[in-house]
């Protein structure tokens, strides 16, 4: 097992760097390989827990962001050479890659780093994957010390980097409250990140917290807590007990003496004492050393809980191409063990969720269906609702709407009836039914759906994040759908408000926002604001759109058809090109995005007269399409009947008729019998034999496209 924890609080102050410190500490002493990260570049300070270990060095200490700055200009940065060793005794060893706040000109490294110029101009997602890997590789424990409120450097540690999150907060609304709304947060948006990641598991870690003298007080918050952090607990603390039980077991004291300085508590007053902070921190460890199994004997000792490998199983998901049969044989075990319960659900459910990320559609669906049937012994178990969520998006995913509506129907119902009106579990859940109805044409309920989980995003303390974005694009486009422009205008314009100032590094939200209005106003004949809109689109989804995303494609075409209205055909030739470039070979063998462009650029080329390179536009669309082995479709089947109508126009009658000819051979074994693209190209190709005089094939023909027709 090797697992990436970042440590979090959303107020300073709480004690979370000196949790992390000591936590690391009772790690190293059980033999495991440690690499602690100081990540908190505006205000550091993790080194200094270990001045004593750190006098022997007497080089520099260089740090973060050193191997930050040396990865903007080259992407095969090390990160190696900025590792300190820490020997804490006898083979304890924990490694540090510190801020590197020693060095005298760290604050004029710190000030001009962007994190936005990290991400969009230098892909630094790829190289924070690239890294994320090696660490995970070569150490047991990975701890971060994230930067706190809501930073784009925090948004790394807590979204991109973790398997496990630490929420450090003491007893305050501030802290507490800040940092229950950033983990709340942080599921959905790892479901955003272009590469897979799984829910992250939340450890609160109440710190500082001083229930001596105010018992009554205390016993107040720590009810709040339990009550409050219940989802977080529901994921890995098992069903018998209350997550106060834990809690109690898990709040780190306020101790003066360790107040001053940076102290190690755990080596300094030891692990044993309930007065101490050792004993609690102990225990948090604990269930990091244990992936969360250890929690009934930490509550109750002389429980003898059942092992079962779930590191390892949760190890096959994690892998970048899931090994099946391993999968299915560690169910298997884990059933003999478990029995068919709750705790298997949970199991199956997991295995689901992973295959669903992998494209894994028909396994997928029969791990989340059996978790279904085993969750569902308990009424509104949180595996019933997971996995009933996750069905319901790969029946979408797979083309089953009716299926997929039924799903989320129940999600709904369920979230109703256990959480109530404004929990965000709900919220989303709206939103998932609400973009099913949408595609089903079913838009007064969806309209209605995103009002309601807009009305629950609003009512959030510091609702501006990107999740009520999300839900302003969604609604707009169910209002163009409804002929309500004006308000679907304001929707996006509002959905802009909120991005500018929250969107995460990378983001291509707000590039499809910038999109989505732009198409608005050119719809609307104002062609000035959205030539600009789609310009800023371009600008934001070329630096961090994935290679061969269709949503660039997509704003290039629009900026290219403006310019087109606009009578600026240079222009718009320029534009269709640069996409073709663009996205080239690295568009996906299912998008037709990219067919289209090359079919638009060569129509703009015949009418200009240059017909003979528009021929070699159209067959390069088609030699590219031939080469990604996708079936033969309709995008295609255009793209031939295109290049077929120029041979006609040209008098190249015999290559005309052999296009047609080939292209119905394989339109008749895919297409749909009624589909008039197929109709329309019988009827083509019924002229052109009439025009070359033979008159009775062209009648069978026509008889042919007749009988295919919708009208």
């Amino acid at each position: 097992m090797s697992r990436i924890v970042t440590f979090y609080s959303y107020k300073g102050g709480v004690g979370r760097t000196f949790a992390l410190a000591n936590i690391a500490v009772l790690l190293a002493k059980r033999g495991r390989k440690v690499l602690i990260i100081d990540w908190d570049l505006e205000a550091p300070g993790l080194h200094r827990y270990f001045n004593a270990e750190l006098k022997a060095q007497s080089r520099p200490m260089l740090g973060l962001i050193y191997l930050l700055t040396q990865a903007t200009e080259n992407q095969d940065a090390r990160w190696e050479p900025f590792v300190e060793k820490l020997q804490l005794g006898e083979g304890v060893e924990i490694a540090l890659i510190a801020s590197g706040d020693q060095a005298s000109d760290y604050a004029d490294r710190v000030r001009p780093f962007s994190w936005v110029d990290f991400f969009e101009k230098v892909h630094g997602g790829v190289v924070l994957e690239r890294w994320r890997a090696e660490w995970k590789k070569d150490f047991d424990f990975v701890l971060v010390d994230s930067r706190t409120g809501i930073t784009d450097s925090g948004g790394v540690c807590t979204t991109l980097l973790p398997d496990i999150l630490v929420l450090v907060f003491s007893a305050n609304e501030q802290s507490f409250e800040g940092g229950m709304r950033v983990a709340l947060g942080v599921q959905d948006a790892r479901q955003r990140l272009d590469v897979h990641r799984p829910p992250v598991a939340v450890l609160p870690l109440p710190c500082r917290f001083d229930g001596r003298d105010e018992v009554d007080e205390a016993k107040r918050w720590l009810d709040r807590f339990g009550r409050e952090l219940k989802p977080f607990y529901d994921d890995w603390l098992p069903k018998q007990f209350e997550p106060r039980q834990i809690l109690e077991l898990t709040k780190v004291p306020y101790v003066t003496k360790f107040s001053f300085g940076e102290p190690l508590a755990v080596l300094t007053h030891g692990v044993t004492d309930p007065e101490f902070p050792g004993f609690y921190l102990e225990n948090a460890a604990r269930l990091l050393m244990t992936d969360f199994r250890d929690a009934a004997q930490i509550i109750s000792p002389e429980v003898a809980e059942r092992r079962l490998g779930v590191a390892d199983f949760r190890a096959q998901l994690a892998k970048v191409s899931i090994d099946e049969a391993a999968v299915k044989q560690a169910v298997d075990e884990a059933e003999k063990e478990l029995g068919t319960g709750s705790q298997l659900a949970e199991l199956l459910n997991e295995a689901g969720v992973a295959l669903l990320r992998q494209g894994r559609f028909d396994s997928a669906e029969g791990y989340l269906r059996r978790a279904l049937s085993l969750s569902e012994f308990e009424s509104n178990h949180p595996v019933e609702i997971s996995s009933l969520n996750y069905l319901a998006e790969l029946l979408n995913l797979t083309e089953r709407q009716s299926e997929s509506e039924a799903a989320y129907r129940r999600v709904v119902e369920i979230l109703q009836e256990s959480l109530g009106e404004d929990h965000p579990s709900l919220t989303a859940a709206y939103t998932n039914l609400a973009s099913v109805l949408r595609q089903s044409g079913q838009l007064d309920e969806a309209e209605h759906l995103y009002r309601r989980a807009i009305m629950n995003l609003e009512r959030r303390p510091g609702h501006n994040d990107p999740a009520l974005a999300l839900a302003y694009n969604s609604l707009a486009s169910v209002l163009l759908r409804l002929g309500r422009v004006e308000e679907a205008e304001r929707l996006y314009r509002g959905a802009l408000d909120v991005l500018e100032g929250t969107a995460r590094p990378g983001d291509p939200i707000i590039g499809r926002t910038y999109h989505s209005l732009a198409e608005l106003l050119r719809g609307t004949n104002r062609l000035d604001e959205a030539e600009h809109l789609y310009r800023r689109a371009l600008d934001r989804l070329e630096s961090t759109a994935r290679p061969g995303d269709p949503n660039i494609g997509r704003t290039y075409t629009g900026l290219a058809e403006l310019l087109r209205q606009s009578h600026r055909p240079q222009e718009a030739e320029q534009v269709y090109r640069r996409a073709i470039d663009r996205l080239g070979s690295a568009a996906r063998p299912g998008d037709s995005t990219i067919t289209r462009i090359y079919n638009s650029l060569a129509e703009l080329l015949l009418k200009s007269g240059r017909m003979g390179e528009a021929e070699q536009v159209y067959r390069q669309a088609l030699g590219r399409i031939e080469s990604t082995g996708r079936p033969f479709g309709l995008p295609i089947a255009r793209t031939y009947k295109l290049l077929a109508e120029l041979l006609q126009q040209s008098g190249r009658m015999e290559e005309a008729e052999h296009m047609y000819r080939g292209v119905l051979t394989r339109l008749e074994s895919t297409a749909r019998p009624s589909d008039p693209t197929i109709s329309r190209i019988y009827k083509d190709f019924g002229e052109l034999l009439l025009r070359s005089g033979r008159s009775e094939e062209a009648e069978e023909v026509t008889r042919r496209a007749k009988t295919r027709s919708f009208y």
